[in-house]
C-alpha cells in the first residue's frame, strides 16, 4: 500500500554538514496526509534508527512526516515498525554537534 516516490535517495544538509541515503520515501494509500520515510533493516532494528530517520525526514519538504523501520527477517517475513519518539531529531542534532566538535569543525 505504499506509493514509492523515491528509493535509495541521497539527501544532504550542506549547512549542518551531514548526508545519507534514504531507503524509501513515499505515501501509504490508507493515510490521508503526510510523507512516509522508511529505513530498511535486516535482523534486528537498532535503537538509533529513530535518530537516522529523523535526520532524513528533516531534509524533506512538507509535513507531517511519518517514520518507519522495515524489519526484513531471515525467515522471509517482515515487520513495519513506527518510529514515533518526538525527541529523535533533537538527539540526532545533539550527537551531530558533538561529533563535529570532536573533529574540530565547530
Amino acid at each position: 500500500g505504499l506509493d514509492v516516490e523515491a528509493s535509495e535517495e541521497r539527501v544532504c544538509d550542506p549547512v549542518r554538514g551531514y548526508a545519507g541515503t534514504l531507503d524509501l520515501r513515499g505515501r501509504f494509500r490508507h493515510m490521508t496526509h503526510g510523507l512516509d520515510v522508511i529505513d530498511i533493516k535486516t535482523g534486528s532494528v537498532p535503537p538509533w534508527v529513530g535518530y537516522q530517520t529523523a535526520a532524513y525526514a528533516r531534509l524533506l519538504p512538507g509535513a507531517p512526516k511519518r517514520r518507519w523501520a522495515l524489519n526484513l527477517r531471515a525467515d522471509g517475513t517482515y515487520r513495519l515498525e513506527p518510529l514515533t519518539a518526538r525527541t529523535d531529531e533533537q538527539v540526532f542534532l545533539a550527537a551531530l554537534t558533538v561529533a563535529q566538535a570532536k573533529r574540530g569543525w565547530l
